[in-house]
C-alpha cells in the first residue's frame, strides 16, 4: 500500500496531499508565548553642561539666596548616581559653588521621547565671604532630557550656612548633553 502522506520536494516546496495536510504554523494552543523581559530597560540619562538662573527664596549670606546667573552641570556616574553642580554668579551677594552627589531615578514613557529624571541628594556649598567657607547642602529636582541633545533642569538647593539659617534657592536652566 501507499503511504498516507506523499511528499515531493521540488525547489524548496513541499507538496502534501490535502487529506493529510498539516498547518504550516502552529495553532494558538501550541504556539509558545512570546518572550517577555523580566524587567523593562532602564532609560538612559545624560550628562550635561549649561546655564540658567537662580531665584532666591530665603537667606542672605550667599548668591543662592539672591537672584543670580548660574552655570549648571551634571555628570552621570551610574544608572542611579550622578554629581550635580552649580555656580551662582553675578548676584547681589557673594558667589557660591555647590556640588552634590544625587540619587536619580530615570522615568520614560514609550509615547514621549523625553526622559524625566527626578533626583535628591546632598553635598557641599562653597561661598567666598571673608575667605572661603564650606557648608552642607541638600538638593532635589528634576531633569528632562530631550531627543535634541538638550536637558532642562529645575532644582531646589538649601545650603546650611549657619546654625539657624539656610540659604534656599530655585535653580532652573538648560544644558547641552554630552
Amino acid at each position: 500500500m501507499l503511504v498516507n502522506t506523499i511528499a515531493i520536494a521540488l525547489i524548496g516546496w513541499i507538496y502534501v496531499p490535502a487529506t493529510n495536510a498539516q498547518p504550516s504554523t502552529p495553532s494558538p494552543e501550541t504556539a509558545p508565548p512570546p518572550p517577555q523581559d523580566a524587567t523593562p530597560p532602564t532609560p538612559k540619562q545624560s550628562s550635561y553642561f549649561g546655564f540658567g538662573g537662580n531665584i532666591g527664596i530665603q537667606g542672605s549670606t550667599t548668591s543662592l539666596s539672591q537672584g543670580s546667573f548660574s552655570l549648571l552641570n551634571k555628570h552621570v556616574l551610574t544608572d542611579n548616581l550622578a554629581i550635580h553642580g552649580a555656580m551662582t554668579i553675578f548676584g547681589s551677594s557673594v558667589s557660591s559653588n555647590s556640588v552634590a552627589l544625587t540619587f536619580n531615578q530615570p522615568i520614560s514613557n514609550n509615547d514621549l521621547p523625553i526622559v524625566f529624571t527626578p533626583f535628591i541628594g546632598g553635598g557641599i556649598i562653597v561661598h567666598y565671604e571673608d575667605g572661603t567657607k564650606v557648608n552642607p547642602l541638600v538638593t532635589g529636582g528634576i531633569d528632562a532630557s530631550t531627543p535634541f541633545g538638550l536637558t532642562g533642569t529645575l532644582r531646589i538647593n538649601a545650603g546650611f550656612i549657619s546654625d539657624r539659617q539656610a540659604d534656599i534657592g530655585i535653580l532652573f536652566g538648560i544644558g547641552k548633553n554630552y
